[in-house]
């Protein structure tokens, strides 16, 4: 198995699952889409990445990735929970290109060679 990075949506949604979705991007380009409660794997060369999330108009700053060979980057897509209720509200409304995050989980990679 090559280099990969995969990203997890935990975050739990009510209703209609498609409208809790995230769209990412990888290098400038929409390359899936992320279901509530889904993760998404993605085939990646070797080498430096920038990927986003998007949800309706709110997105994340642009994430920085360095891929090795044979390696698979875990990446946890949320909003941003390291402020409070009402500071992610402002968030939301004056700053939606800052509302989702996108980062490395503690398990900075998973090693897939033999």
């Amino acid at each position: 198995m090559g280099a990969s990075i995969r990203v997890q949506h935990r975050r739990t949604w009510f209703g209609d699952e498609r409208l809790g979705a995230f769209r990412l991007s990888l290098d400038g380009q929409q390359v899936g889409v992320v279901m509530p409660g889904e993760t998404l794997d993605l085939a990646v060369t070797p080498g430096p990445h920038t990927l986003g999330i998007r949800q309706w108009w709110y997105r994340s700053p642009p994430l920085a990735v360095e891929v090795d060979p044979s390696e698979v980057v875990l990446l946890d897509a949320d909003v941003d929970r390291s402020v409070g209720a009402f500071r992610r509200f402002l968030i939301l409304l004056f700053k939606p290109s800052r509302a989702l995050t996108l980062a490395r989980t503690p398990d900075v990679a998973i090693e897939t060679g033999i």
